[in-house]
């Protein structure tokens, strides 16, 4: 047969069968031929799909024969190339196109197959002369096709992620060959193709990367990147102007058309239709944005009345408002002002009073502090009285919140507001908690002045007791303010039992007087919570129950006996799910206060008589067996002699002694979806919700292959068998304290809630990855295991193995050094990081050949890299090496374990830590051309600003955790030098400080965009990853 078969308009289906027919009949071995020879007729049969399925084998099978002729496999490359060189006419018909897509689409699966076969070649730990010969003839094919070609078509059948794929390596490979600025125009015709690419990928933050790297950003670039990050006020002005000197150019009309839409002027937008100049040809391009924008507004006599009239559900106006005031908060939110101001404006012709309160927040975003101060509280006579009550009670709250923001009133005038919000609608669990919130604001005023200057109400504790009373009373109507109140309460009531008789300046001595006050305050206190204790779900001390636990030590032994019962509450409500962070008091036994009263919490437990809902066994069987299982689970942690510093396969029984009467069990699998609380959305179904599913999945038995892994402390991966029939790994890790871990997954859950509510990082689906963490002691406990991880130091370095480099750690260790004595940093630059060229790029590509799993791959890698940074950051969260930062090889993602190293210890390590964060090179170069610019940046900045939105949230969490005794913050093996002392109140300062933006020594604040650049510009900085320790690997 002749090649190339490809003719132009030659039909697909015919083109697809002849080739196949053609290379069928080139089987290059007889087996092949046996196979082939009944295929030919099923390929002669009129659907195609067969022979789409072949061509990609049948195409790498004449490339890597032995026998194959160098004719068969040009033709073969030459009939893939005629394709891609194939270009339309501008004024081809659609059928044309949709038919030159159908040819582009099947070379690229050729195309994905032989880069799939190439990486599993490759991959293979040794390779005899054929298989290089192979290797060699399948690489020829892929670099004799030009990725500028590939591009092009990619493009024009919208397939951006393929674009992408073998444009960005086209790029870089002329960078790293000399080749950048050798020809300007090719250059910049790259990086132009490459920012139209981003422009039509749903991805907001990539356009800014590219433009970053871009010289000289022309109008035409600038426009398009305000359009692709939503800032439509910025272009509309340029449109206008074009419109006016072009008004016929229906490409500029519809550029203006689009801006007022997304922008939500369709007023302004019906007026611009009804004015411009169209023709038959243009008016079905035009028409669709003028039905749209008649829809949005209402405007139905514009529209065909009858058709309108059967397809319009009837709304009445209350309805119709709750959804403009419901779409102006959401473009409010957006910062989408314009949309906003315009369905505000709709709902308050309707009539509705809360579009008053609506504006005025509008106002106030706007600037306008002075004049938005809600002049008159609304009502509505239409609405009922509760719904009336809460608009009033809204208004109270908005204008005390303004107030308080400005500064336009008195203390007790404010406080006043406050409590006008919280009495107005008593069952509202916003205005408690701002009245709440305001008394912590004066509580932590009066903490920060001198003794003599503190007033008797905060002396006495009243202050105090204001702000738990009115957070508990938030909780009884709602849990949206749950993690900003719960742990707080816990703190001050804690602290104020402790120091009831303890003077201001914190010695022992109290006068007589105000000692009396305080207990009266603490007994009214005591009284609060005990009516709260009863009247909230079980499930809102359930979160919190891993931190009381931790304080059942405490040295007042009324505060003791309330905490024993709200641990008796929850555990009688949860007991498959609470008993799991009650296993240290089941392991230990201390022969101290806190072991006696451990004890007598477990006495009344083994004596309970409730029955456990969903089961068959009662409380005190529940809590026997947990005990039995804790202990044997401790056993298999600390049994077990393993040398060896490689992973091994061990038995349960035999090698850890672990006894399996402790099974079946009916406490839950310690996984994350098992052990977490679902919290109700609805705020009058907060009695009757059900925190965990009726259908828990328990444990039935465990496997007796255990794998014991080679680091150093030994830890095991057990596997459990559910009630579902399912197999849960989990690791058991002897010698390591892991109750920080676990606080620092609750802090990480926090966060991820708060990525989850915000509209931008809600769509980059910004989170942390985060598991279960089960402490049994002191010293072991369990975590949950997540599969498909792999370090980043074995990916790097079996990278770094198939390409024949090996790291001298001496040498580099010495290189560095004399980098950082000389301050020389050029000889880290140069003469270390040159010998370990950026490969994770590699792996990426390697780990994920389809094109669109490569790019969401790298993605979602380039924003948990960035949002975990950020935190870790805030954190004081050190020792990120390469054991420590794992890949998720199921989509990218970033990993971190060991969270020992917390509230900067690493700066007080023998060397210490001179970097925030982990972005060596390899790191920076996986995140594609634009590097730390685009995603990782903006990400960056999103997550920090939302940090900087919660730091009530993230402080009420964090004091929680800094100040449990059970946590030891001067606790940790690595440290030698003692220049740097930790406490709870400097580790809270220094968050302070960090979140707000403050760099050490510094009084004025960074903004956020700021801040972030200052923290890149620390980890990238060559003399600061000089001074790294040699085993954090700045070199990798």
């Amino acid at each position: 047969m002749e090649y190339p078969i490809f003719r132009s308009g030659k039909p697909y289906a015919n083109w697809m069968r002849h080739f196949v027919l053609d290379l069928l009949q080139k089987g290059q071995n007889v087996f092949a031929q046996i196979i082939f020879e009944p295929l030919c007729r099923v390929i002669r049969v009129k659907d195609v799909s067969v022979a789409e399925f072949l061509l990609p084998y049948l195409v790498i099978h004449i490339t890597v024969a032995e026998d194959s002729s160098s004719v068969d496999r040009e033709n073969a490359l030459n009939e893939l190339l005629s394709i891609l060189k194939q270009e339309l006419p501008k004024n081809a018909s659609y059928i044309e196109r949709e038919e030159m897509k159908l040819f582009s689409e099947a070379v690229f699966r050729v195309l994905d197959y032989a880069m799939r076969w190439l990486q599993l070649k490759k991959s293979l730990p040794t390779r005899t002369k054929r298989d290089e010969l192979q290797v060699q003839r399948v690489q020829q094919v892929l670099n004799a096709i030009p990725a500028m070609m590939i591009t092009q078509r990619a493009i024009e059948c919208n397939q951006y992620a393929r674009a992408l794929f073998h444009l960005e390596p086209e790029i870089l490979a002329r960078d790293e060959a000399g080749l950048a600025g050798t020809d300007p125009n090719g250059d910049m015709m790259a990086l132009e193709a490459l920012q139209h690419v981003y422009t039509q990928i749903d991805e907001p933050d990539g356009l800014e990367g590219v433009s970053a790297n871009l010289n000289v950003i022309d109008l035409n670039q600038q426009i398009l990147s305000h359009r692709k990050a939503g800032r439509w006020t910025a272009v509309q002005t340029w449109y206008e102007v074009r419109l006016a000197e072009y008004p016929d150019n229906i490409n500029v009309q519809l550029d203006l058309l689009t801006c007022l839409k997304e922008s939500g002027q369709y007023d302004v937008l019906l007026n611009y239709v009804e004015g411009m100049n169209t023709t038959p040809a243009t008016i079905n391009q035009i028409v669709p944005f003028a039905v749209e924008a008649s829809w949005a507004t209402g405007r139905w006599q514009t529209l065909q009345k009858a058709a309108m009239e059967l397809m319009r559900p009837k709304f009445g106006n209350g309805d119709i408002s709750a959804l403009w005031l419901s779409s102006a908060r959401l473009a409010r939110k957006a910062n989408s002002m314009h949309q906003s101001f315009n369905a505000v404006l709709h709902a308050s012709q309707l009539g509705d009073g809360s579009a008053t309160i609506e504006n005025a927040r509008l106002l106030w975003k706007e600037g306008h502090n002075r004049f938005n101060l809600v002049p008159e509280i609304p009502t509505s006579s239409k609405n009922p009285e509760s719904q009336r009550n809460l608009l009033t009670a809204r208004a109270h709250l908005l204008l005390a919140k303004w107030q308080d923001s400005a500064g336009q009133t008195n203390a007790n005038a404010l406080r006043q507001q406050y409590q006008n919000a919280a009495r107005t609608h008593a069952q509202w669990e916003k205005g408690h908690y701002y009245l709440g919130r305001h008394y912590k604001k004066i509580l932590e005023s009066e903490k920060a002045l001198k003794p003599d200057e503190q007033t008797d109400e905060y002396l006495g504790g009243e202050t105090a007791k204001l702000v738990i009373e009115n957070y508990l009373r938030s909780l009884r109507y709602g849990t949206k303010y749950l993690y900003q109140t719960l742990p707080r309460v816990l703190t001050l009531w804690l602290e104020l039992g402790a120091q009831v008789d303890r003077a201001p300046d914190g010695k022992v001595s109290l006068s007589s007087e105000l000692s009396q006050r305080r207990r009266a305050v603490l007994r009214d206190l005591h009284g609060s919570i005990k009516d709260n204790i009863k009247r909230l779900p079980s499930y809102i001390f359930y979160t919190v129950l891993p931190q009381i636990v931790a304080r059942i030590g405490h040295s007042n032994i009324e505060v003791f006996g309330i905490l024993e019962t709200i641990i008796l509450k929850v555990v009688e409500a949860y007991p498959r799910q609470a008993l799991w962070s009650l296993c240290s008091i089941m392991t230990t036994k201390k022969h101290s206060e806190r072991g006696t009263r451990e004890q007598q919490i477990l006495q009344k437990l083994r004596f309970a008589s409730s029955k456990v809902e969903g089961g068959s066994y009662d409380l005190k069987q529940l809590v026997r067996m947990g005990e039995k299982l804790a202990h044997q689970l401790l056993q298999a942690c600390n049994n077990g002699d393993f040398q060896s510093n490689r992973t091994t396969v061990a038995s349960i029984t035999r090698d850890l002694n672990f006894k399996h009467n402790c099974t079946p069990c009916p406490l839950v699998v310690p996984v994350e979806a098992c052990l977490a609380a679902t919290l109700p959305t609805l705020t009058d179904n907060t009695k009757k919700h059900k925190a965990f599913s009726r259908d828990v999945i328990t444990i039935s038995s465990f496997l007796d292959e255990v794998l014991v892994l080679g680091s150093l402390a030994k830890p095991r991966r057990l596997t459990a068998r559910g009630s579902d029939g399912k197999s849960y790994n989990l690791l058991i890790k002897p010698k390591d304290d892991l109750r920080t871990d676990q606080r620092l997954m609750e802090f990480n859950s926090m966060i991820n809630r708060s990525l989850k509510r915000d509209a931008e990082s809600s769509r980059r689906q910004l989170y942390i990855k985060t598991y279960a963490v089960t402490p049994l002691n002191e010293e072991c406990g369990i975590i949950e295991w997540v599969d498909g991880l792999k370090t980043l130091r074995d990916i790097l370095l079996g990278i770094y193995k198939t390409r024949g480099v090996a790291p001298n750690y001496g040498q580099i260790a010495s290189m560095m050094k004399e980098a950082c004595v000389s301050r020389n940093y050029s000889i880290f630059t140069k003469d270390v990081l040159n010998q370990f060229p950026p490969v994770l790029p590699s792996w990426f590509i390697s780990q994920f050949p389809n094109p669109s799993a490569w790019f969401a791959a790298r993605l979602k890698y380039t924003r948990s890299c960035a949002v975990m940074s950020m935190v870790g950051t805030i954190l004081g969260l050190g020792d990120r090496h390469g054991e420590n930062v794992l890949l998720e090889e199921g989509n990218g993602g970033v990993f971190h374990v060991d969270f020992n190293c917390l509230f900067d210890k690493g700066k007080t390590f023998a060397q210490p830590e001179m970097v925030p964060f982990r972005l060596t090179h390899n790191m920076v170069q996986a995140m594609g051309i634009y590097g730390y610019e685009g995603p990782f940046r903006q990400c960056s900045e999103l997550t920090l600003s939302i940090l900087r939105q919660q730091e009530e949230t993230l402080m009420s969490i964090l004091e929680a955790f800094i100040y449990d005794p059970t946590l030891d913050l001067q606790k940790d093996k690595k440290r030698k030098s003692d220049a740097i002392k930790l406490s709870p109140t400097s580790v809270v300062e220094t968050i302070k400080r960090k979140v707000k933006g403050l760099p050490k020594g510094e009084s004025i604040p960074l903004g956020v965009e700021g801040q972030v650049d200052a923290l890149i510009k620390e980890a990238t900085d060559p003399k600061n990853l000089a001074a790294m320790y040699i085993g954090w690997c700045p070199f990798l």
